[in-house]
């Protein structure tokens, strides 16, 4: 009964360290028949596109051309955070120019491939319209440039103080599998309409002194100048080695002891004035020293009786 026992306690403790194989979705046979072979090649069908792409994927921007940018015209872009242009400023200062060039031009943030846009707009100031825009947006949308020049005070006999100019249009989606190159785009006709066009307005203002410029973006990361470039070392020559200062220090220069040191001359003396002319030493030569006197030797007293 004991052998029973510990044979049986064996044969669980070997079935308990045998690996179990993982699970596999291709093992399940209900995955496999509802979500295809799963190899992997199966292809995922395209999202459809419908007319909030379009919404979403065209935006129209307004700026004021270069041409029309002088002295006179103070232009102030202001964009939101995504980087779209939000509203465009102008000052004018009188005089008033006659024309005022406004660029309108279209960024996609997407292609139409299958399914082109057609937008159709116009440029409205003060209710009338100055100026239109047509496009079919299709493929290479994103790399495509549309523009097109306004002239913003062309219908005013005389400007007012400020006035505001805008875009007002619709985008139409064409049926799927529409050739871009068979569109045309001002009577193109499509069940799928919207005028929920993006754009940004520009407001224009005459005044009397122009506004200061704007300051620097606080926010605007600080550009560092680049720092110096090293020097060669191998162009510049090595300085000369600094004396140690724990070594001892160089002797004095000492001059020999035989060495003669050369007396400082003696002025010439003076002869008395009524010594013989001839007794004088020619120019250039010193006189004799004269003699010391003789001192007579102090007479010692007698002593007293």
């Amino acid at each position: 009964m004991k052998r029973l026992l510990v044979f049986a306690c064996v044969v669980l403790l070997l079935h308990s360290c045998k690996p179990e194989k993982p699970w596999s979705p291709d093992d399940d046979p209900s995955l496999s028949s509802a979500g295809g072979s799963g190899t992997g090649t199966d292809t995922i069908a395209p999202v459809k596109v419908d007319i909030g792409d379009a919404e979403q994927g065209v935006f129209v921007v307004g700026t004021i051309d270069e041409s029309s940018k002088t002295s006179t015209v103070a232009v102030e872009e202001v964009k939101n955070r995504r980087d779209r242009m939000a509203i465009v400023n102008v000052s004018i200062q009188p005089p008033v120019p006659e024309q005022l060039w406004a660029n309108y031009k279209l960024q996609c943030f997407r292609d139409f491939p299958d399914t082109p846009v057609v937008l159709r707009a116009k440029v409205m100031v003060e209710g009338k319209a100055v100026g239109s825009i047509s496009a079919v947006i299709g493929k290479g949308a994103q790399r495509r440039e549309f523009s097109t020049k306004v002239d913003l005070l062309s219908q005013f006999d005389q400007v007012p103080q400020t006035f505001l100019a805008t875009v007002e249009g619709e985008l139409l989606l064409m049926p799927e599998g529409t050739d871009e190159a068979s569109v045309v785009p001002e009577t193109a006709t499509s069940s799928l309409v919207s005028r929920a066009l993006l754009f940004n307005p520009m407001r224009v203002n005459i005044v009397e002194t122009l506004p200061a410029p704007p300051a620097p973006d606080a926010t605007a990361p600080i550009v560092l100048p680049p720092a110096p470039t090293p020097a060669d070392p191998s162009a510049t020559p090595p300085a000369a080695p600094a004396p140690d200062a724990s070594g001892p220090a160089p002797e004095a220069a000492t001059p020999p002891a035989d060495a003669a040191t050369p007396a400082p001359d003696a002025p010439p003396a003076t002869p008395p004035a009524d010594a013989p002319a001839e007794d004088a030493a020619p120019a250039g030569e010193a006189q004799p020293a004269a003699p010391a006197p003789e001192t007579a030797p102090a007479e010692t007293p007698a002593p007293s009786q």
